[in-house]
């Protein structure tokens, strides 16, 4: 078992309510009905995280674990958990940062306000590298119908090797969920690409396991999407990080400069 304390409440609610709604995948821990104001007790999965394991695998492992993140992935696509908004409760804001907004907000909505205001910070704030990320949005805004044309699901928010489980060849699920939103499929491919750095063989790896659970091969309109849509979970950071008060930021002006940075490097790498 793991039993994770949460010192604000909105957190556990929201990942008590992933839990539940991800449950039919089989792609995370189950959830123990032990009742707790702070803390929640669920399974332990097997293995380490990625980030952990990833520098001790041999290539014929590595291709396996990525072609069974595609699977997972197109499998959450598939079942399209949590797709009417509103299944989640008791959310409150934060400093700067509405997380009621963040977990509740319609796909659309969520989408459109993260590019207007992104927009008006750049217009509003000295931001290093302000062109590279002025196109960006720009290349989101043209996209925008494009994108928001597939259909809304929950999507795990923080989709990076620190929160997916492997043991050996095998992924075992994925972990802290407490910041789940709502996305599409688009969106849900755009945080995998992101997340792997946009390294070639980690893609190649995942879209092969994405198309064979899928049973269709991923046309170029929709990967040109992924590619356009990569940067939109550190464009969040970016909104969230730049109107929330620096005393209320984890490393204050520093943790302005994460968002920068890694959309820089993804724009880069896919351009």
């Amino acid at each position: 078992m793991v039993f994770k304390y949460f010192d604000w409440i909105p957190r556990k609610k929201q990942e008590e309510w992933a839990l539940s709604v991800f449950a039919p995948t089989r792609l995370v821990p189950k959830l123990y009905p032990i009742q707790s104001e702070s803390i929640i007790v669920m399974e332990r999965l097997r293995g380490s995280t990625l980030y952990v394991a990833e520098p001790n695998l041999q290539k014929d492992q590595l291709e396996a674990i990525y072609r069974q993140l595609g699977n997972a992935i197109a499998n959450m696509v598939t079942m399209a958990p949590g797709a009417t908004p509103g299944g989640n409760c008791g959310m409150l804001s934060v400093p700067g940062f509405d997380y009621e907004f963040f977990c509740q907000a319609s796909t659309g909505t969520l989408f459109d306000t993260v590019i207007k205001r992104s927009m008006r910070i750049l217009t509003d704030h000295e931001v290093p590298d302000k062109v590279i990320l002025i196109a960006s949005l720009e290349r989101l805004q043209q996209c925008r119908d494009a994108i928001l044309a597939f259909p809304s699901l929950i999507q795990m928010d923080d989709f990076h090797k620190n929160n997916i489980m492997v043991c050996g060849s095998e992924v075992t699920g994925f972990i802290d969920l407490e910041m789940t939103r709502y996305g599409n499929e688009v969106l849900v491919l755009a945080a995998a690409l992101a997340a792997f750095g946009g390294i070639i063989d980690q893609w190649h790896w995942f879209r092969q396991g994405y198309e064979e659970k899928r049973g269709s091969v991923m046309g170029k309109d929709l990967f040109n999407l992924v590619c356009v849509a990569a940067p939109f979970t550190q464009w969040l950071r970016f909104m969230w990080y730049w109107t929330t008060e620096a005393q209320f930021l984890e490393e204050g002006e520093k943790t302005r400069e994460w968002p920068i940075r890694d959309i820089k490097a993804i724009v880069q790498k896919l351009s």
